[in-house]
C-alpha cells in the first residue's frame, strides 16, 4: 500500500519537473518578445530581469506587419 502511494507521489513530482522544464522556453520567449528593443534584451539576459521586462511593448509584433506581408504567408 506504501509502495504505490510513494510511487505515485514521485510520477506527479516527476510530471511536475517536466511540466516546468517543457513551459520554461516559451515562458522566456513570450517575455523576450515583450521587450521594446534589443539592446534591453542583452542588457538584462544575465539577470532574472530577463525574464520580467520592465517596459512592456507590443512594437514588435506590429513591426512584424509593417515589414513582412503576413496575412499573405498566412493565406498560403
Amino acid at each position: 500500500m506504501k509502495y504505490k502511494q510513494n510511487r505515485k507521489i514521485f510520477a506527479y513530482l516527476a510530471m511536475i519537473v517536466l511540466s516546468i522544464f517543457f513551459i520554461f522556453p516559451l515562458f522566456y520567449m513570450i517575455s523576450v518578445s515583450l521587450n521594446p528593443d534589443e539592446t534591453a534584451i542583452l542588457r538584462n539576459m544575465a539577470s532574472v530581469r530577463a525574464f520580467f521586462p520592465g517596459d512592456l511593448s507590443l512594437k514588435n509584433f506590429f513591426d512584424v506587419f509593417d515589414r513582412m506581408p503576413f496575412a499573405r504567408f498566412l493565406f498560403n
